[in-house]
């Protein structure tokens, strides 16, 4: 920073705009240490005007002094003053990330103008686009506030969400600067912002005469061999009280039923898990049409049961497909194998079940595909993919037919039957994924009776 024409002023002539630190600390004991010295400090950093810029503690320290006169020196305006504030206090204490968000948008305009006037000058080549350009005055500004350029972006939105709307997202500003970490509050923004949007298109849902959404718990009450095929994700109470926290991603938790308690079954301990999957078997039979198939999401230590179920059932057991995921969840203890596959148990009910032969190197019984991302990603913790669900419903259903998820979670299998020309029942129990699938589906759920 070039320092010109030092000179010294009064204290009262000096102005003191907004400030992006606001805790100056101790002033007493600074002050203290100033008359020690002898009032040998660095000169205050002043604009032409005569607006601080940097030296707001030893402004302060001075009139706590009651010292009339003190030393002065000019600084440069734009970004090389606010950069002297930054080096001021950054030496002091760190900023936390909502301030250094206040310093990056005073400085953004001033450094996306003198990259404008680069380009009008000549010294930049006219080929380089704007948003390279954008780019360029971004990550000499996270540099500048000492943050990487994605962390900055990230804490921007935070406030700017925090100030559009301070009842919702005000806690995450004071979560971002309490702990230092602005990823974790990017992640929970993110995951709010996406539940007002579900929430905002499961309004605007509407009963449908091809599709039916069933807030409840009972499938009984579907007529007898009314679908052609039964594809559904049941709970297993396999929800543990475990959570495992990193660094630099979002943590996994391993309670992902607790919340609605979906998951976890009253009295587990003494539930023989067989009469479970025996009395869910039976139903599915029954609402099943002669000729229908059904697929079964099956976890490890389930897949003899339930494959022995469908059969006491009355159905004639055909494939355990494998799901492989390829992204699987980390295993940070790394002492088994990391868990990377579905199962998914595929029986028929009867001959002549329908299964559209799509030829020999495409019918093979694995599927792969990643979990769910981005925008296809909604809050259910065990929300399956829209490409799997699509496979099965091509493969064991024709155009028209009628498909039942009795345990629809967030709805995956409906949005594949919308897709592919197929009509619905979506059954679920859990309030909030009701709104999920009125919000994938648009179609309006019913309250079940009885």
């Amino acid at each position: 920073m070039m320092l010109k024409n030092q000179f010294t002023l009064p204290t009262d002539t000096i102005t003191v705009g907004p400030r992006f630190r606001k805790d100056l600390g101790d002033i007493a004991a600074f002050a203290e240490s100033i008359r020690d010295a002898g009032g040998l400090l660095q000169p205050i950093l002043v604009t032409r005007n005569l607006e601080l810029v940097a030296g707001a503690r030893r402004l302060a320290a001075y009139k706590y002094l009651k010292w009339r006169d003190i030393p002065v020196a000019y600084a440069e305006d734009g970004v090389d003053a606010l950069i002297a504030e930054r080096d001021e206090n950054v030496q002091r204490k760190a900023f936390v990330p909502s301030e250094a968000v206040a310093i990056a948008e005073a400085m953004i305009p001033i450094e996306a103008a003198k990259a404008d006037e680069r380009m009008k000058s000549g010294k930049k080549q006219p080929s380089v686009n704007l948003a390279q350009g954008r780019g360029e005055t971004m990550e000499k500004v996270a540099a500048a506030v000492g943050l990487g350029r994605a962390t900055l972006e990230k804490a921007m939105k935070i406030v700017a969400a925090a100030r559009d709307d301070p009842d919702r997202f005000a806690d995450l500003v004071d979560q971002m600067d309490t702990t230092g970490r602005v990823h974790p509050a990017y992640v929970e923004l993110s995951e709010r912002q996406r539940q007002i949007e579900i929430e905002h298109k499961a309004a605007e849902a509407v009963l449908s005469p091809l599709h039916r959404v069933i807030h409840g718990d009972n499938f009984r009450l579907i007529p007898d061999e009314s679908v052609h095929l039964l594809a559904t994700d049941p709970p297993y109470n396999i929800s543990r009280k475990r959570k495992i926290v990193f660094d630099n991603r979002k943590a996994i938790d391993k309670d992902f039923g607790d919340a609605d308690a979906w998951d976890h079954w009253s009295g587990a301990e003494k539930v023989d898990f067989y009469i479970v999957i025996l009395d869910w078997s039976k139903e599915f039979y029954r609402v099943v049409r002669p000729g229908g198939s059904v697929y079964v999401f099956c976890a490890d230590p389930f897949i003899s049961d339930f494959r022995r179920a469908l059969i006491d059932a009355g159905f004639r057991f055909k494939n355990v497909l494998t799901w492989h995921f390829t992204n699987p969840k980390p295993k940070p203890d790394r002492t088994s194998w990391i868990t990377a596959c579905d199962h998914i148990l595929f029986a028929v009910k009867g001959p002549g079940n329908t299964f559209n032969w799509e030829g020999i190197n495409q019918m093979h019984s694995i599927i792969e595909s990643g979990t769910c991302q981005g925008k296809e990603r909604t809050p259910h913790p065990t929300q399956k993919p829209l490409v799997v669900m699509e496979r099965l419903v091509k493969v064991s259903s024709n155009p028209g037919d009628m498909v039942l998820d009795p345990f629809a979670g967030s709805g995956t299998t409906g949005e594949a039957c919308q897709r592919l020309g197929r009509s619905f029942i979506l059954v679920e129990v859990v309030e909030r994924y009701i709104r999920i699938i009125e919000a994938r589906t648009g179609v309006k759920s019913e309250k079940q009776e009885g």
